[in-house]
């Protein structure tokens, strides 16, 4: 099977939702593929994200959870693969519900990467941030935060640092700590100017959040938007 043929039609398939499609490739593809362990374990991992699309949490457990065993064994745990299917993992289990598991996994990747600044450290961070934070556990979400922000400050990326300081700041809202939010929001909005993204939706949301914060860090109420934080995902 030639992988670059199977992800085109992976690719057709996601922008048609065409399931019922899916099914079949990937039925086919897992037949094709017995004497192939490299691109056996490609069709798992992407037939568990086909799962995770469709709301299949079991399913996709299990397809993914074969392929990261394959990358690690074949590649090693640090391996761009196994982070990324394990990432994808720790999605399916927030989506159960089941914050503590995705933390876990996230929090192992975390001490699999290191401390050198990448792509990759500064969302299992960014996860972690997440998952603590829907577990009420404040501190650590802050913790984590903070440490994506230095992250994506290291290796430059100006959109994730102000995803990151937009979710940093409604954490410490939520949390009480009101005049470091509104600081983490000051920042973001600065940045915004500075790369001319301040007139896009990215960057009204976080301008209309920076607001309602202020507002109500002057006034002593509290505000509907820190309530229920959003989240500006870094694509």
């Amino acid at each position: 099977m030639d992988i670059k043929d199977f992800y085109r039609e992976v690719d057709g398939i996601y922008a048609n939702e065409d399931w019922e499609a899916a099914e079949e490739l990937f039925n086919t593809a897992m037949e094709q593929t017995v004497g192939d362990p490299e691109m056996h374990a490609v069709v798992q991992n992407e037939m568990g994200v086909c799962f995770m699309k469709r709301g299949m949490h079991l399913e996709a457990i299990d397809a993914l959870s074969s392929a990261a065993a394959y990358f690690a064994s074949a590649h090693g745990p640090k391996s761009n693969e196994v982070v990324s299917i394990k990432t994808n993992l720790a999605r399916v289990y927030s989506a159960m519900a089941e914050h503590q598991k995705a933390r876990e996994i996230l929090t192992e990747l975390c001490e699999v990467l290191g401390e050198d600044p990448s792509p990759l450290l500064y969302d299992a961070c960014v996860g972690i941030g997440h998952e603590s934070r829907l577990m009420s556990d404040f501190e650590t979400a802050i913790t984590y935060l903070e440490r994506a922000k230095e992250v994506a400050r290291a290796y430059g990326q100006g959109e994730p640092l102000i995803a990151c300081l937009f979710d940093l700041g409604a954490v410490q809202f939520e949390r009480g700590y009101r005049g470091e939010a509104v600081n983490a929001l000051s920042e973001a909005l600065d940045l915004c100017r500075q790369q001319g993204i301040l007139d896009t939706e990215f960057g009204q949301g976080v301008q209309a959040f920076y607001d309602e914060m202020s507002k109500s860090a002057c006034c002593g109420c509290s505000s509907s938007l820190a309530q229920d934080p959003i989240t500006i995902e870094n694509e």
